[in-house]
């Protein structure tokens, strides 16, 4: 099976446009959990919920968690990042006050060797993961290696 993932799918703008036509399916990685939960409506809503299967998970090099700065309260839901160990998420982003909450992260490998889960052939990775881009991949290295997607 061919499989595309969304890594920071935000609202599911790009697994919804994905998921058609078969015979793929998506699987969209959206740790923040305001846009997790539009993501999983808009699944819902457009009917594709055997297409796109959505994980309230980062993307990492290592199981982990941290804290990340939302602005989607703000109605900036594209606006989030990660908190570094000093940073208390007070200063904001952009001048605005943003919601701080502990999110789950594991790296690609660990997720697509989990028990009953599996990852199908990668085909296709869209990241957008607000500057840690580079982590996401390191932790994608044996699916990187095993199905070179685009």
């Amino acid at each position: 099976e061919m499989v595309l993932l969304d890594v920071g799918a935000n609202t599911g703008c790009f697994s919804l446009l994905a998921a058609e036509p078969p015979p793929h399916r998506v699987i969209a990685f959206e740790p923040a959990s305001a846009n997790f939960e539009v993501l999983r409506l808009n699944i819902e809503a457009n009917n594709l919920q055997h297409r796109i299967t959505p994980l309230n998970l980062g993307l990492w090099n290592a199981s982990s968690a941290l804290r990340m700065c939302s602005l989607a309260a703000q109605g900036l839901s594209g606006m989030s990042r990660l908190l570094g160990p000093e940073e208390s998420g007070a200063e904001g982003m952009f001048g605005a006050a943003c919601h701080v909450e502990e999110v789950k992260l594991s790296s690609l490998d660990l997720v697509c060797a989990e028990e009953g889960r599996g990852c199908g052939r990668v085909v296709f990775i869209k990241i957008d993961a607000e500057g840690s881009e580079l982590p996401v991949l390191q932790g994608a290295a044996a699916i990187l290696r095993r199905d070179k997607p685009q």
